[in-house]
């Protein structure tokens, strides 16, 4: 094995390392080692214990140079592994925003978005309206609908969090519902 501080070959059972003095550690004797083959390009694994690598895709022998060559490989492989991790971020992140564009143009369309917002309006009317003479079963009903519709809007400009993107049209339907009962307590 070898050196994971310094390269120096150092027996298998060795605690410290006889040219650097390094604490030789577990992860030292079962480090693996990762080069292209500079014949066809492909990935070569091996044991650090290893002297050469054998490439399985074109057969070609490469002996291993420990030192400063090993680390800039290991630093490009991590560096291109990263890269790699964060363009899948970004395209994950892009694929959510155009998801959420799209749920957010379709309920513009559907027209629940402004129902939500003139009911709110009108709800906060009626309950003003009914608070004032006095007919509580209707200040009760035209509460729960400015809350509804209240809730339904805040939901589809994300100050509350819902993952259900219907949920803002089925409260808006409930709002528009609770009309009957309300004309009911009204007579």
């Amino acid at each position: 094995m070898f050196c994971s501080n310094c390269g120096e070959k150092i027996e298998d059972s060795s605690s410290f390392c006889k040219n650097c003095g390094a604490k030789i550690t577990n992860n030292d004797k079962t480090e693996r080692v990762q080069l292209k083959c500079k014949e066809c390009g492909g990935v070569m694994t091996a044991d650090s214990s290893n002297k050469t690598l054998h490439c399985p895709y074109c057969g070609s022998d490469e002996v291993i140079v420990y030192g400063d060559a090993v680390e800039v490989e290991r630093i490009k492989n991590d560096t291109y592994k990263e890269m790699e991790y964060k363009k899948w971020e970004r395209a994950d992140e892009k694929e959510r925003k155009k998801e959420k564009e799209k749920a957010d143009e379709a309920y513009r369309k559907s027209g629940f978005g402004i129902v939500a917002i003139i009911g709110a309006i009108v709800s906060a009317l009626f309950l003003i309206g009914s608070y004032s003479i006095n007919r509580w079963g209707n200040v009760v009903v035209t509460a729960i609908q400015l809350l509804l519709f209240v809730i339904s809007v805040l939901i589809r400009k994300d100050i509350i969090k819902c993952s259900n993107r219907g949920i803002p049209a089925l409260l808006t339907t409930i709002g528009l519902l609770l009309i009957i009962p309300f004309l009911i307590l009204s007579k």
